[in-house]
């Protein structure tokens, strides 16, 4: 090129390579291509948010160990401390729990780093052994962190009367047995993010509980249903414990903070015989020694009265229950239990209060009051799947239930019930009363 004087300059082009340039230019020219084992290439745009985030959170996770490895080699004395904020996100739950795996997996590997990981998910919850998991719960007016493992084992003494388990009352091990941590695995996910908990025995508990609530809510016409209305409103934790298991589960309610309800059968029977009582007055006389099958009721009533027999606090109950059925724990506010009472015809299942309700206090004196066959097939009982057994002559409520309890009926009895719009009509009082106790705590 000839400038001024017909000199010749030459104008060429030098590169200075830095990394904000390069990264400016990666940026806006490449794309990350997914390939599925080479036949088929998606843009990282296909790909939903979910898949996005987990791939942001790996390379960053990547980038983090690097800088770690990085920081060991040169002893700068750093602090490797990896916070990860709800990374559930747009995740589905299979992929919630592989990507939790696989953080345990690299902590594991890479022991000098530190990790805490916030989260609403029940699916990480659940990968998580119990000894790693820290609860934050607002207690009243304050956030409280939470250790369950921790605070199990170190009042294990206090908690040695409601669970079958040498562990929580020896001194000398610092961990709970595989049988009582693999209970609460199961079900730890669930209770741990609930407002309230509802344990019980089996499925057709489940299912009257939860109609109870939805038809509460669809035609609230008394204070019950309000009350019922509000409890819905809430994130109730329904645990499935059987009447044996019910009372494991006390101590880690307890620590947790949870207003928990435990509904169960009362399941009585005379204590040294295997006869069994077939009239309500071996229920209320003193002078016949009963006991019950219910494990959850024995721990808990020896726990309250531990000078007093069982068959003395089982008369007390029938005697006393009309004016307070809501069995409370010594020691432990927000838990309680309900059971069968005299109020419920002195029913020894679900099943027995139901149908004791349903025929009528004016009709029945109690479940062992025996009618002719067609007296059973009358009023609210007309639609219901009763599997009256075919002995002749009168047959009681408990009877009844025997037989659809030995025909394995229970769950067609109960969707009968439920579908023919009789759940509010056979509430039984001990359920009545419980949820009522349940709503009020806070």
């Amino acid at each position: 090129m000839n400038t001024n004087g017909n000199a010749k300059e030459t104008i060429g082009l030098t590169s200075r390579v830095e990394e904000g340039s390069v990264r400016k230019l990666l940026e806006s020219s490449a794309t990350a291509v997914y390939s599925n084992s080479g036949k088929y290439h998606f843009s990282e745009y296909s790909q939903g948010l979910g898949y996005s985030n987990l791939t942001l959170i790996l390379i960053e996770l990547q980038q983090f160990i690097k800088d770690c490895e990085e920081a060991q080699r040169e002893k700068t004395g750093k602090i490797n401390f990896l916070i990860i904020e709800e990374p559930e996100s747009h995740m589905h739950p299979q992929m919630q729990s592989v990507f939790i795996k696989y953080v345990l997996k690299m902590l594991i590997e890479y022991q000098y780093i530190t990790c805490t990981i916030t989260s609403h998910s029940e699916q990480m919850v659940r990968a998580m052994p119990l000894k790693q998991i820290r609860v934050l719960r607002q207690i009243g007016w304050y956030s409280s962190i939470i250790d369950p493992y921790k605070t199990l084992t170190e009042n294990r003494k206090e908690y040695s009367d409601f669970v079958n388990d040498k562990n929580f009352s020896d001194t000398i091990p610092e961990q709970m047995s595989r049988e009582i941590l693999y209970m609460y695995d199961l079900n730890f996910a669930n209770i741990v993010f609930a407002d309230k908990v509802i344990l019980f025995e089996g499925d057709t508990e489940r299912m009257y509980i939860q109609a109870l609530l939805r038809e509460s809510e669809r035609y609230p016409f008394d204070q019950f249903d309000k009350i019922m209305t509000q409890l819905r409103a809430q994130y109730i934790a329904f645990v499935q414990v059987g009447g044996a298991y019910a009372s494991a589960y006390i101590p880690l309610l307890h620590v947790l903070k949870i207003p928990s309800l435990i509904i169960t059968d009362i399941d009585y029977k005379k204590e040294k015989r295997e006869e069994s009582i077939n009239s309500s007055d071996d229920l209320i006389n003193d002078s016949i020694a009963i006991s019950t099958t219910n494990a959850t009721l024995k721990k808990v009533w020896s726990h309250n009265q531990q000078n007093h027999k069982l068959s003395e606090q089982m008369h007390s109950y029938y005697e006393y229950s009309g004016s307070n059925i809501v069995i409370t724990i010594n020691g432990i506010d927000n838990i309680a239990l309900v059971t069968q009472s005299k109020l419920d015809g002195f029913g020894k299942t679900l099943e027995d209060a139901l149908l004791y309700k349903l025929k009528g206090e004016e009709n029945v004196k109690d479940v062992f009051d025996e009618k002719d066959k067609d007296e059973w097939e009358k009023g609210n009982l007309e639609k219901i799947k009763l599997s009256i057994p075919k002995k002749k002559g009168k047959k009681s409520i408990r009877d009844i239930v025997n037989s659809i309890a030995n025909n394995r009926k229970k769950t067609d009895f109960m969707y009968s019930l439920i579908l023919n719009n009789q759940v509010k009509e056979s509430l039984p009082d001990y359920i009545k009363e419980g949820l009522i106790w349940l709503a009020a705590k806070n």
